[in-house]
């Protein structure tokens, strides 16, 4: 019997085969496996295997102490994160309960392609006749494609009643 990780890995291996999207397959994963679920982090680091085309579900092996070595070569900068200044702007912050704020995500991919935009591709949103249950952190999260950089940035929106009665 496979034990409940490995188990998980082959299951979110043929969610990759069978393209869903990585909230997609997270999301299946939550509801079959509830509070035994891999974390966010470990289904995004094994998405991500799967997708590059790996085909193991097994861990990389580990051997010994990692190799460490100085030489006086020049060693290249390799930027693996090239999604840069991801900034979600709520205008307005604080909105009168009725009205409406506009959300904006901005980003720079660094020549990356876009994967994903949140759930969707679009970079804004207009909330209207916003309720108090509205208020609260909203966040902006932008992966690019091949490398599956992620950046997220978190706005708060508080939502008031302004009382003219004097």
């Amino acid at each position: 019997m496979l034990n409940v990780q490995l188990e998980q890995r082959v299951n979110l291996k043929f969610l990759v085969k069978e393209g869903k999207t990585f909230r997609e397959a997270y999301a299946m994963l939550k509801e079959v496996s509830g509070n035994k679920c891999l974390s966010h982090t470990q289904v995004f680091e094994w998405f991500k295997r799967f997708k590059e085309g790996h085909e193991t579900t097994e861990d990389d092996s580990r051997p010994g102490r990692p190799s460490t070595s100085k030489t006086g070569e020049k060693i290249e900068k390799i930027d693996v994160f090239p999604l840069k200044n991801v900034i979600l702007s709520i205008e307005p912050r604080i909105v009168q309960r009725g009205n409406q704020s506009r959300l904006r995500c901005s980003y720079d991919l660094e020549g990356q392609d876009l994967y994903t935009v949140n759930s969707s591709n679009s970079t804004q949103a207009v909330l209207r006749n916003i309720e108090f249950n509205l208020s609260g952190n909203f966040s902006c999260e932008v992966t690019t494609d091949k490398t599956f950089s992620t950046g997220v940035d978190s706005q708060e929106m508080v939502v008031v009643v302004i009382n003219t009665n004097d």
